[in-house]
C-alpha cells in the first residue's frame, strides 16, 4: 500500500494523537504486508522509523524533489510560496502502481491517515486477502 505525499506531522499529531500508528497497525493486522509512505516536507520520517526498521515501511522522503530543479524544490519546503504539498499526487500514484507491477499480487493507494479500509464482512487478523 502506499500514500499520498503526506505533510506536517506534528499538526496531524496534534489534531489526532496516535492516528499515524493507528492507521500502520489496523492496516497491518488486516494483511497488508507493506507501506510506501511518502512525505513531502520531511516530517514523517521520525514518526516511521521504527516501521522502517522492521522492513514494514519503505520511506520516500521529500517526494517532490525528486522532481529537480530549483523552483520545484521549493514546492517542499513549508512556508515558501510554492509549498504544494501534494503537487505532485499523481506522480506518486504512478510510481506506486509501477513500482509494485510484477512484486505484489495488490496495491493499495491508501491516501492519509484519516482513511481506513473497511471490510463489509467483519475484519481480523488478515482478513484482507480473505476478502480481496
Amino acid at each position: 500500500a502506499c500514500t499520498q505525499p503526506l505533510h506536517g506531522f506534528a499538526a496531524l499529531e496534534r489534531l489526532s494523537p496516535g492516528l499515524l500508528r493507528q492507521f500502520l497497525d489496523y492496516h497491518f493486522a488486516l494483511g497488508v504486508e507493506h507501506f510506501t509512505v511518502l512525505d513531502a516536507d520531511g516530517t514523517f520520517e521520525a514518526p516511521v522509523r521504527p516501521y522502517v526498521a522492521s522492513g514494514r515501511v519503505e520511506y520516500v522522503g521529500r517526494w517532490p524533489l525528486r522532481f529537480g530543479g530549483e523552483a520545484l524544490s521549493r514546492t517542499a519546503e513549508a512556508g515558501s510560496e510554492l509549498w504544494r504539498p501534494i503537487l505532485y499526487e499523481v506522480e506518486a500514484e504512478n510510481m506506486c502502481l509501477w513500482r509494485y507491477r510484477g512484486r505484489a499480487d495488490w496495491v493499495a493507494l491508501l491516501h492519509s491517515p484519516d482513511e481506513f479500509l473497511h471490510l463489509p464482512r467483519g475484519g481480523g487478523p488478515n482478513s484482507l486477502l480473505r476478502f480481496l
